[in-house]
């Protein structure tokens, strides 16, 4: 969850832990402030001291308890998680997301710790309480980022795995016309409340086939747009944007488009930034794709012309957020020289 100091991400984060029965009063809502120094899996997860004594880390008890606790979901909040270089401290994670699969109803990874982490000198018995501890399938790792001149970018590593979400449109007087009287109750789910049903392609076929193949279609003219500057999204991403489309459908949450257009913004466009004259082709291109428009056919300052373009018809655009989003980056572009997802 991005966007600029202050609009609450953290508190929103909090507010829907408690919305689906998770608080820290429970043990299921768990809110970790990354550190700037953190630079290896171990300032997440434990390492062992000086006496061999092994000192777990804030994330690796929350863990235990979601995997003694599978009906449940518990949530973990990575609190500017971008202070230190998130490939770094989250490396094993997001190595073990890879190793998932289904063992009958359950989704399993691969150990997150090894005996080779534990000290023959260990007074606490740490290899019997944590060496066999995966990432459950009731764990959920929601992380918040502002990006700033503290804070470090994500490589295409971090991208890939993860979904973006934008708060950057302030209405500071939005508060005025809420209703106050109304006091909403927290529900009481199970974690198939959140709990994914797929992991692979193959687990939408042959039931979703025409569906997967629309999709698939559209997000390959995509990529003959990102190809130009080595931006093209990889088959993790195209079988992460199919099953959030197939469950939007499913359970009747979002049109097609507009579920497109969600994970366009969500897992495409995070990955575009740079200075060359490449990127600004693209970033054209994209917006006509977006839009229906026709400004790649065009050369000069373009930014102006399509903003006016966006406001006046935004109604009628196939993907309108991802071509808002587009508008401010070409404006950025031509203002700065540099454009980035990322404003």
């Amino acid at each position: 969850m991005a966007g600029i100091s202050g609009t609450g991400k953290t508190k929103l984060v909090e507010l829907f832990a408690r919305a689906i029965g998770c608080s820290s009063e429970n043990d299921r809502f768990k809110l970790i402030s990354v550190k700037p120094d953190w630079n290896d899996s171990a300032d997440l997860l434990g390492y062992s001291n000086i006496r061999g004594d092994f000192q777990p880390g804030p994330i690796l008890e929350t863990i235990k308890k979601a995997a003694e606790d599978p009906a449940n979901p518990y949530l973990v909040c990575l609190d500017e998680m971008n202070l230190a270089r998130v490939e770094y401290y989250f490396s094993d994670f997001l190595s073990k997301m890879e190793t998932r699969h289904y063992a009958g109803d359950q989704i399993k990874t691969d150990r997150l710790l090894s005996e080779n982490d534990f000290d023959q000198n260990d007074s606490n018995d740490s290899q019997a309480k944590y060496s066999n501890l995966q990432i459950p399938d009731n764990l959920y790792l929601i992380g918040t980022v502002n990006m700033d001149e503290t804070t470090h970018p994500f490589s295409k590593k971090v991208l890939d795995r993860a979904n973006t979400i934008e708060f950057n449109q302030i209405d500071l007087t939005a508060f005025l016309e809420e209703d106050y009287t109304d006091q909403a109750q927290s529900l009481k789910v199970n974690n198939q409340f959140l709990k994914t049903k797929y992991l692979n392609l193959k687990d939408l076929l042959p039931a979703k086939k025409d569906e997967v193949r629309r999709t698939t279609e559209e997000l390959e003219r995509l990529n003959e747009i990102l190809k130009k500057a080595n931006l093209q999204v990889g088959y993790r991403i195209r079988d992460e944007i199919n099953f959030y489309i197939v469950e939007a459908l499913d359970k009747e949450l979002l049109a097609k488009n507009t579920a497109f257009d969600k994970e366009i913004l969500q897992k495409v466009l995070p990955r575009i930034q740079g200075s060359s004259a490449i990127i600004k082709e693209i970033l054209l291109e994209l917006f006509d794709f977006f839009s229906g428009s026709s400004f790649s056919q065009e050369n000069g300052q373009l930014a102006a012309r399509v903003w006016k373009y966006y406001q006046a018809n935004q109604e009628s655009f196939k993907y309108p957020e991802s071509a808002e989003k587009i508008a401010y980056m070409l404006r950025r572009f031509e203002e700065d020289g540099f454009t980035s997802y990322w404003l």
